[in-house]
């Protein structure tokens, strides 16, 4: 899943992308490196086990929105523009 901001920078470094599965929620950051010399791509990717396809999805834009996701595709590159 790709994030890109609107309102907020680009990239959407500091986002969160929140995935229920279930009773199970998975929360994954949009952050572009994890230590010193290292750098990690920047679409989120989470694996959803046996399940065909997530409960919900959202979106906390790093200034603070949230953001329902409908229409999620799984086994592919989903890219989420911020509503203006």
């Amino acid at each position: 899943m790709k994030l890109v901001g609107s309102r907020c920078n680009r990239d959407a470094i500091g986002g969160w992308v929140k995935v229920r599965l279930g009773n199970q929620t998975l929360f994954r950051q949009v952050m572009p490196t994890r230590s010193y010399l290292s750098q990690s791509e920047l679409p989120v990717t989470i694996g959803l086990g046996n399940a065909q396809r997530p409960d919900a999805v959202t979106v906390i834009w790093p200034d603070g929105a949230e953001e329902k996701v409908e229409a999620v595709r799984v086994d592919s590159l989903t890219t989420i523009v911020q509503s203006r």
